[in-house]
């Protein structure tokens, strides 16, 4: 009577499973993805998850090479526009580097070095406040973006963990999804609150150095940046090493979970194999649209991410540009000062891509681990 009861048991849970996993793979457009479509729109990109979704789980093409030459082209434009959208500051900075290299010259000619000082100083200030005018509004972005970034990937997981315990992988489901959750508090909050206020302290103590000749502060702005530099590598390697870990505990709960109602399932009199054979394809079919909803997401950031951190790059290439043309004819420290703006907006950059990569590799072990 008992190994009756058993026997009805473990059907009763094979079946549960088949119909989840088989509910999984027959209505994947239940896995609402409307609310990640909106963010993915609002970013400016044009990227349909749904439709990607739905091709690589008929084609399983993840990436379409026929469209290699509208990427680079698309690239291109995105920094043409910028350059464009921004001409007016660039054109301002290198017109007063110039201006400033023309005054200092006019003080020398005519031995007077007064004319020349007051020139500088008043081409300094002019040149601060449109630099600082055009660091504030890439900084704008920077900060922008990963608020988006972070948004997209909250809203993710609850649909993408709901795939991955579709998939037969339930602990790793709990699991990942609390760190996930964790990681993008944490990381979204030391970006906002610590990351771009220390580069905007940077940028203040360089500038102020660029502009002195007795340079007191550039100790204490490269002690600024070797922090910032460290946090940004601690960051991934946090990130990194935790999930790593995860990838290697949580799975392997699953995976013996799995294995033993597989046996079991083979162990029922009449119907073992049957109910192994479609448990078995059930779970594969999950695994299989848990993958790529995983890619989609992961896709998907690489989007929204693009055009802001083209934009962040188009700047700081264009001051960078900027202060190797005027460096024969302007100011030393005007030249040092438009380098110094540069290389801070180019640290924006550098954090753009590490909250993107962070959000990457957090998806990538997952969708690897969870197999």
């Amino acid at each position: 009577m008992k190994r009756k009861y058993i026997i009805a048991a473990i059907i009763y849970f094979i079946l549960n499973m088949v119909c989840v996993s088989d509910a999984s793979e027959l209505s994947k457009d239940e896995y609402d993805m409307s609310q990640l479509q909106n963010i993915v729109d609002e970013s400016g990109t044009e990227f349909d998850m749904s439709e990607y979704v739905e091709r690589i789980l008929t084609t399983g093409e993840v990436v379409d090479f026929n469209n290699g030459q509208d990427i680079v082209d698309y690239i291109l434009k995105m920094f043409s526009s910028e350059i464009q959208k921004n001409a007016s500051i660039y054109t301002s900075v290198f017109a007063i580097a110039i201006a400033s290299g023309v005054i200092a010259g006019f003080g020398t000619i005519f031995n007077n070095k007064g004319v020349g000082t007051a020139g500088t100083y008043i081409s300094q200030v002019m040149l601060l406040v449109v630099l600082l005018a055009g660091f504030v509004r890439v900084t704008d972005i920077a900060a922008d973006i990963a608020k988006v970034v972070f948004e997209f990937m909250r809203l993710l997981m609850p649909t993408y963990f709901l795939a991955v315990a579709a998939s037969g992988n339930v602990n790793s489901a709990v699991g990942f999804y609390e760190i996930s959750l964790v990681v993008a508090a944490v990381v979204e909050w030391m970006f906002l609150n610590i990351f771009i206020p220390f580069n905007k302290i940077h940028f203040l103590l360089a500038v102020a150095d660029s502009m002195s000749s007795e340079k007191r502060l550039s100790k204490i702005s490269g002690v600024v940046r070797g922090i910032q530099k460290w946090m940004l590598r601690t960051t991934v390697a946090a990130v990194s090493g935790i999930n790593m870990i995860e990838g290697i505990i949580l799975p392997s709960v699953d995976n013996t979970t799995v294995l033993a109602v597989s046996r079991l399932a083979q162990a029922i009199p009449g119907i073992g194999n049957t109910a192994n054979t479609v448990t078995s394809v059930a779970l594969g079919s999950g695994g299989l649209i848990k993958n790529a909803i995983g890619v989609t997401g992961l896709v998907a950031v690489i989007a929204i991410a693009a055009i802001p951190a083209l934009r962040i790059a188009a700047s700081s290439m264009a001051y960078n540009v900027i202060s190797a043309i005027v460096q024969p004819l302007a100011e030393k420290n005007i030249t040092e000062c438009i380098s110094v703006v540069s290389d801070d907006i180019k640290m924006l950059y550098k954090m753009v891509i590490t909250l993107a990569f962070v959000v990457i590799v957090t998806l990538a072990i997952v969708c690897v681990s969870t197999k």
